[in-house]
């Protein structure tokens, strides 16, 4: 199995993140009616999907250490 490069790594876990990211925010209630005061669940609701995106990036850059580790043990 081909080894990846330092910033093959990288940018696969920047992809990954960014896809994260996308599917956090894709799957988030959008509100037929913007009504006042809507605007800050709205906030809350991004905030909880960021805060998703990064743990995901945090799961998967420890995934990354781990295989990285393992391919170096051989």
């Amino acid at each position: 199995m081909p080894s990846l490069t330092k910033e093959q790594v990288v940018l696969l876990t920047l992809l990954l993140l960014a896809a994260s990211a996308i599917a956090h925010l894709g799957s988030l209630p959008v509100p037929v009616r913007v009504r006042r005061g809507a605007g800050a669940h709205q906030t809350q609701e991004i905030a909880r999907g960021m805060n998703g995106a990064i743990k995901d990036m945090f799961k998967l850059s420890d995934m990354v250490a781990k295989a990285q580790q393992m391919e170096a043990a051989g």
